[in-house]
């Protein structure tokens, strides 16, 4: 018998999400203390703008993609009802400020993340870029960013308080204009300080009594023996029953705040003088290469009773939190697109188009880049059940109590 003890041994803090395309799941090689995001959610209901369903596409978003690589068959400006996690042109036009004064934490995303010893040059040019751009007078009250380039080969960033950390992986999908677009992203989970947001709301509560419940540990229990999960499919559609109703409010909480990453993350991107246009484009395109990446999605609901998987105990975690209890922390890629389309108007707001910043960024990355080897470096190979993640902030962890 695998007992409840080794089992929290095994799985240690119990992750609850990761990142997709700009969003992003967590990095499972960066470990950190789980901090839950706060999302807009609280505001809209304190807010004065009127909460409403999202309408179809206003008329300015109204141009096709024009790219040959982005499908067709993506109606994007069709899209109609959208979920009330994204947000509606009116919304985006009242984002006036893209940074909110610093919450102090003591958070040290980096503790436990290994550097890329031969990237201290790209480390070394974030580092520059990104304090040269937040002292622009649109990025003020601003904040000292720190950057690092992680060792994994996971198409992954995050963010947490003024902590960046970009994957190798990342770089090497990601070209120079969707990079800074995934950098844009996190700084604006940074901006908005939703790490720090998280720490006083009780979204997630609910979460971390069902991972210290009986029935819980009782089936992990049964199910995982410390190198093998064998599934039991009663015993597991019940509890993911459960698990489904309990997680619709995190997950809603969580892709809200991808929501406004990804919007606030465009701003940013036009204040230094790239396009809503561009910015669309590129984050498409990147989203589609972490989709060509991955692969389809498994779910564990499909799974047959007694189907026996080989998961080690380093793989514990993942296994658990992204394919037998995962939280979908992100918005589809195509609600994404949508957003993002139809908030264009707002984004091109902040527009600068005489700033030097976009196209010097791209074009020192385009000079690294060769040298280092980076796209198309090596192919991106993870266990089935892993779920890519991009420049999704920081991941939820939450502690398996006895």
């Amino acid at each position: 018998m695998y007992h409840s003890t080794k089992l929290i041994a095994a799985l240690g803090p119990f992750l609850v999400l990761i990142l997709m395309s700009q969003g992003c799941t967590q990095t499972p090689d960066v470990k950190r203390e789980r901090r839950y995001q706060q999302t807009k959610i609280d505001d809209k209901q304190s807010s004065s703008i009127e909460t409403e369903t999202p309408s179809p596409v206003e008329d300015e978003a109204n141009a096709e993609p024009t790219d040959d690589n982005l499908d067709e068959d993506e109606e994007i400006v069709a899209e109609e009802n959208l979920p009330d996690y994204l947000f509606t042109l009116s919304e985006a036009m009242q984002i006036m400020e893209l940074v909110e004064s610093y919450i102090p934490t003591d958070f040290d995303m980096f503790e436990g993340a290994t550097a890329a010893a031969n990237r201290e040059e790209l480390r070394a040019y974030f580092q520059s870029f990104l304090g040269t751009m937040m002292m622009l007078q649109g990025l003020a009250p601003g904040r000292d960013l720190d950057v690092m380039v992680s060792d994994s080969n996971i198409p992954n960033a995050s963010a947490a308080g003024q902590q960046i950390i970009v994957n190798e992986g990342m770089l090497m999908v990601a070209n120079s204009k969707s990079l800074l677009g995934v950098i844009c992203h996190e700084i604006a989970h940074s901006a908005k300080n939703h790490s720090q947001k998280s720490q006083a709301g009780q979204v997630f509560s609910d979460l971390d009594a069902f991972v210290q419940s009986a029935a819980f540990n009782s089936y992990m229990n049964a199910a995982y023996n410390g190198t093998t999960y064998t599934h039991i499919k009663a015993d597991y559609d019940a509890l993911r029953k459960s698990w489904d109703v309990i997680a619709k409010k995190p997950s809603d909480y969580s892709r809200r705040q991808e929501s406004e990453a990804d919007i606030v993350g465009g701003m940013i991107c036009a204040h230094l003088g790239m396009s809503g246009d561009d910015f669309y484009q590129n984050q498409a395109l990147l989203r589609k290469e972490l989709e060509g990446a991955q692969g389809e999605i498994q779910s564990a609901k499909k799974l047959a009773d007694g189907t026996q998987i080989p998961v080690s105990q380093a793989q514990i975690q993942d296994f658990v939190t992204q394919f037998l209890f995962p939280i979908e922390s992100h918005p589809t890629p195509m609600e994404r697109d949508a957003q993002i389309m139809r908030t264009k108007p707002a984004i091109d707001k902040f527009y600068d188009q005489e700033s030097p910043l976009f196209t010097g960024f791209v074009e020192q990355l385009d000079q690294l880049n060769p040298a280092l080897s980076l796209v198309g470096a090596q192919s991106i190979q993870r266990p089935f059940w892993y779920r890519l993640g991009c420049s999704h902030s920081h991941p939820y962890k939450y502690k398996i109590m006895n």
